[in-house]
């Protein structure tokens, strides 16, 4: 298999997320999730379908719990034919797949990397942390 190199990746914290706006885009989001008492997926996922998202993949807390709220939503918005695939393999293996592999057809322009965490600075924490996996991931250009 070739990698696949898709350039640019967003990486943004819970709340940042809800107010990124894109258009003509075919987005893959990875949604790490660190802890999540009470955040509610659904106005999250929605408005990403909104933007283009064609792929979500979940990471993290409860992740396959978590991908069955996505599908949900995803089915209630009648979106079933977009893309979730749920993670539990390392962090270094996920960021290989979402940085090399399209899991959706037809191709994707663009890639957000979204973390809830308990506090805006354990996001940027684990953002940083996913943003050095992604760049090893990607090896040299």
């Amino acid at each position: 298999m070739t990698p696949h190199r898709t350039r640019p990746f967003v990486f943004c914290g819970s709340e940042s997320a809800m107010r990124l706006a894109f258009t003509g885009e075919r987005i893959a989001v990875w949604l790490h999730v660190e802890r999540s008492s009470g955040f509610d997926l659904k106005p999250l996922v929605l408005a990403l379908v909104r933007a283009g998202a064609v792929h979500f993949a979940v990471s993290g807390d409860q992740a396959a719990a978590r991908h069955d709220q996505i599908d949900d939503c995803l089915l209630d918005a009648n979106k079933a034919d977009i893309a979730t695939t749920w993670h539990e393999e390392a962090l270094a293996e996920i960021a290989w797949d979402f940085a090399n592999v399209d899991f959706a057809s037809g191709g994707i322009t663009l890639r957000w990397i979204i973390v809830i965490g308990d506090s805006p600075e354990r996001e940027l924490s684990v953002i940083g942390e996913l943003a050095g996996r992604l760049a090893t991931a990607l090896g040299p250009a």
